[in-house]
């Protein structure tokens, strides 16, 4: 027989909510998230902004270490992504932000994006590019 303890708890991020359920039995401890109402939550305001970072293969090691020790020191809440199937010669990465408007995409801009911008251009030009986009969650209802 297995004790089952059940606990709820509502987490505030900026600009989002998750709430964590926990289940305790046999002494493991299960986490889920209710994404859909997670989702639902984003939906109705979210943008993902996304910057795409396209690397020549003889800057690629010096560039993704600069990146990950200036993204490790950032105060937002980023995801470092590589692309898996990129269309592009070298290797790309993606830093994506979840914003509530684009007040907070321009003060990224502004303290994360410009210095990538002058690391890149100055230390590793023709060889690195960067590509934005903004996207906005959508609701499936």
């Amino acid at each position: 027989m297995c004790n089952l303890i059940f606990t709820r708890k509502a987490l505030l991020f900026p600009n989002r909510l998750i709430l964590i359920f926990h289940l305790l039995t046999a002494g493991r401890l299960i986490t889920s998230y209710a994404s859909r109402i997670t989702h639902n939550l984003l939906s109705l305001r979210m943008i993902l902004y996304n910057i795409s970072i396209i690397i020549e293969d003889r800057s690629h090691d010096q560039v993704v270490n600069w990146l990950k020790s200036h993204l490790r020191t950032s105060t937002y809440e980023i995801n470092f992504l590589k692309m898996l199937d990129s269309p592009h010669e070298g290797t790309t990465y993606c830093v994506q932000l979840l914003a509530a408007d684009d007040t907070v995409i321009f003060k990224f801009q502004e303290d994360v994006v410009a210095e990538m911008q002058t690391y890149l251009t100055a230390h590793h030009p023709e060889r690195a590019f960067i590509f934005e986009s903004k996207m906005q969650y959508l609701s499936l209802e």
